[in-house]
């Protein structure tokens, strides 16, 4: 499907069946970028520590080395010592690692991307994958990070150039000292650069991921449909459970006591049971052809049919049907069924 045919967000349904696939926004560059990060604050905190620890390390071997010889013991010192300098940058990089990657695709866990596809193997599909936009755009981007670390690179490196000859006049431990600033100040700034890099990607990667996910109006509708049912069947299924209540309806006007019309409009049918309703209840009311039916039914089954316009059009707006009539109109209603009584020789 064309992309301008894509004019709708993704729906809540589609980011979860995208995410359970691990298609999830993520930059290749932020992991790098924490990871620079946390090694150079290691560094920046533990460096000393480590250049100590690398000077022990010398001083034991050469002042022992008539004692230790190529063997397991001098094999142990040097792992021991190098374990203690290159354990802090393992656990730093490790845990940046995976913040990294919590940060961009949360806690995920999914095989569905190792599954095998016949497509990655398809050599026709990857030629179009190596010559196609997306490739494109990563090449020019890597090719922009490598421009703008290599400036960054540049102007600390020509930064320094005044100050070389000054390092020929002084000590060694002075020499290593500045060497030492000077490289870290060049990493600094190279990963500063190297992270407002990484912030771009991860800006473009989200972008790029919430326009891949984009549907048509015609897949938010089906998938609309597929959660909430076909309209036109739903409106199939109101209409016969209409027709259904309708039905219950004009049943119930067989046992009705009378019918009150305005005289052809309305129809409202009302029953009373005595000793077993505290009022009067409407069984049946309607307008139209529903009214025109209620009286039809009521004809046919003898019940009394009573024209009153205004007691009908009272009831008709204000009593729904299975509710008793209210307060106020119970002289009203009391009189018409003494009527009808009267008429059946039945008393109220």
């Amino acid at each position: 499907m064309a992309d301008y045919e894509r004019t709708e967000p993704a729906t809540p349904k589609k980011r979860e069946e995208a995410r359970k696939k691990g298609q999830v926004p993520q930059s290749g560059d932020l992991p790098v970028a924490f990871i620079l990060g946390a090694g150079l604050l290691v560094l920046y905190f533990l460096g000393g520590a480590a250049v100590q620890r690398m000077g022990l390390l010398m001083k034991e071997v050469l002042g022992n080395l008539h004692s230790l010889g190529i063997n397991g013991t001098l094999a142990l010192l040097v792992a021991e010592h190098f374990s203690y300098i290159f354990a802090p940058f393992a656990v730093g990089v490790a845990v940046a690692a995976v913040s990294a990657n919590v940060i961009q695709k949360g806690f995920l866990l999914t095989a569905e991307p190792l599954a095998p596809q016949l497509s990655r193997i398809n050599p026709i599909e990857g030629f179009k994958r190596l010559f196609s936009l997306n490739a494109i755009v990563e090449f020019i981007k890597s090719s922009i990070k490598v421009l703008i670390v290599a400036a960054v690179g540049y102007w600390a490196i020509k930064g320094e150039l005044p100050l070389s000859p000054e390092l020929v006049t002084i000590d060694i431990h002075d020499l290593f000292s500045h060497l030492g600033k000077a490289s870290f100040g060049l990493l600094l700034k190279a990963t500063l650069a190297f992270c407002a890099v990484a912030l771009l990607d991860a800006l473009y990667q989200r972008w790029d991921y919430e326009r891949k996910l984009r549907m048509s109006r015609q897949e938010v509708k089906d998938e609309w449909k597929q959660r909430e049912g076909d309209p036109q069947i739903k409106a199939r299924l109101r209409a016969l459970q209409r027709q259904f209540a309708r039905q219950r309806m004009m049943e119930r006007v067989k046992e009705a006591d009378v019918v009150i019309t305005n005289p052809v409009r309305l129809a409202i049918a009302l029953k009373y049971t005595r000793g077993k309703m505290a009022a009067p209840m409407v069984v049946a009311k309607g307008r139209g052809w529903i009214a025109k039916r209620i009286r039809e039914i009521a004809l046919a089954h003898g019940v009394p049919i009573v024209q009153n316009k205004p007691l009908a059009e009272i009831l008709y707006r204000t009593v729904q049907i299975g509710q008793m009539i209210p307060v106020e109109l119970y002289r009203a209603v009391a009189e018409i069924l003494a009527y009808v009584y009267r008429l059946k020789g039945r008393r109220l």
